[in-house]
């Protein structure tokens, strides 16, 4: 959870407000939030990774652990497509995806 926010950079306002005020570089402003989002979380993934094994050492199952999690901050990436509906205020399309993918962690939380 520490290095969480490495994933993220902070680009997601920067990203929408981009956007609307330029909407035909919406390619360009889209790649390189999404290839500095993916660099912030594999350096995330990464420390996370090197600080688990450094302080647990011998701990194969809790480093696994935490790199099938680190693993989550590379997927959040593929959060500059939200930043892109809400710059055309098309929250609905990220609501319904957000709410099935929040149903669905439910529904395998309960099993």
């Amino acid at each position: 959870m520490l290095f969480t926010p490495l994933g993220a950079v902070g680009l997601d306002r920067i990203a929408v407000r981009e956007l609307v005020r330029e909407p035909e570089r919406a390619g360009e402003i889209l790649g390189s939030a999404w290839a500095l989002r993916l660099a912030g979380g594999a350096l995330g993934g990464l420390l996370a990774i090197g600080g688990m094994a450094l302080l647990r050492r011998g701990d194969g199952e809790m480093l696994a652990m935490v790199a099938v999690l680190s693993g989550v901050m590379l997927v959040q990436s593929l959060d500059v497509i939200d930043a892109w509906n809400q710059s055309r205020l098309r929250s609905r399309t990220s609501v319904l995806a957000m709410s099935a993918g929040f149903l669905m962690r439910r529904r395998c939380a309960w099993r």
